[in-house]
């Protein structure tokens, strides 16, 4: 799942994507692993000011953990959030973008999805307005 900021000609200033990686065995999810990815436009005095990617595997009937196969599941949900500053941008004054639960999320089925909870940004009055595009990519 990916989220992303644009300035007024549509340039990307920030973006956080939510990454996941799995394999399954026709029952349960086998060998999953989660990430987050965070970008800002250099140059442009965009930061990082905070950011967290966690990974949370759901066992369920017979998909539950093994000495063997410690990643076994039935589901996965992977999530990160950010948020990204910038003092330039708006005549000196802060403005920020706050990402709130980027997702992707497996089934023991193979079925995949990916949403976000909320994205907003929090800049004063008359600054050039910022727009957000999200996309999931399977």
């Amino acid at each position: 799942m990916k989220v992303r900021w644009e300035d007024v000609v549509n340039l990307d200033v920030n973006k956080t994507h939510s990454r996941m990686t799995f394999t399954y065995d026709g029952g349960c999810i086998t060998n999953s692993s989660g990430s987050g990815y965070w970008w800002w436009r250099t140059g442009t005095f965009w930061t990082r000011t905070a950011y967290s990617a966690t990974i949370n595997r759901i066992p369920e009937g017979w998909c539950v953990p093994t000495p063997d196969n410690t990643k076994r599941s039935r589901y996965v949900h992977n999530y990160v959030d950010g948020t990204f500053k910038n003092g330039i941008f708006c005549a000196g004054f802060d403005t920020y973008v706050y990402y709130d639960n980027v997702s992707t999320y497996a089934a023991y089925n193979g079925n995949v999805s990916g949403w976000f909870d909320s994205t907003w940004v929090d800049e004063p009055v008359g600054c050039p307005p910022l727009h957000w595009v999200a996309s999931f990519v399977p």
